[in-house]
């Protein structure tokens, strides 16, 4: 079974809309035993910034998430808006070789030119994410290496 981590912003409307569409996706693959699933927003540390011990769930924080991500086959991002710690991620689990899937359902905003490149997939609808991660997750299964993994790649300009 894969590991799945999920990298999104939440920190205005959209971003919160497009996390909770990946959400719902790879939950309903958790809930059929298909994926394991890391999501910080529901099953990490949210921060709040009138929390007398920020400083010290900050820690706690980047501890967890990069823990998960180095442990996960799969990082699936939310490129919506461009989310600073996502593409932090995003490029953390490319050092450790993690395969990237971005996720956007406004594809006209983009991919920068380094996520372009990394990136194994490129997705913009809740139906191809869930083909996705099974097709993923069958390649995996049948012992195939990972770095070889396409889907849908980016042919758009990178921004």
């Amino acid at each position: 079974m894969i590991k799945v981590y999920l990298a999104s912003g939440w920190f205005s409307y959209k971003q919160a809309v497009q996390m909770k569409e990946i959400y719902e996706v790879l939950n309903r693959l958790k809930t059929e035993g298909m994926i394991e699933l890391f999501a910080p927003y529901y099953n990490g540390i949210v921060l709040r910034k009138t929390d007398p011990y920020l400083r010290e769930k900050m820690r706690e924080v980047w501890d967890l998430d990069i823990k998960k991500v180095v442990e996960s086959d799969l990082i699936v991002a939310s490129t919506q808006d461009h989310d600073v710690g996502t593409i932090f991620e995003c490029g953390y689990a490319s050092a450790y070789k993690k395969i990237i899937f971005c996720y956007n359902s406004n594809p006209e905003l983009g991919l920068n030119v380094m996520l372009a490149q990394e990136a194994r997939a490129f997705i913009k609808t809740q139906e191809k994410l869930e083909e996705a991660v099974k097709s993923f997750s069958d390649y995996m299964y049948i012992g195939k290496n990972p770095l070889f993994f396409r889907y849908n790649l980016w042919e758009g300009e990178p921004i």
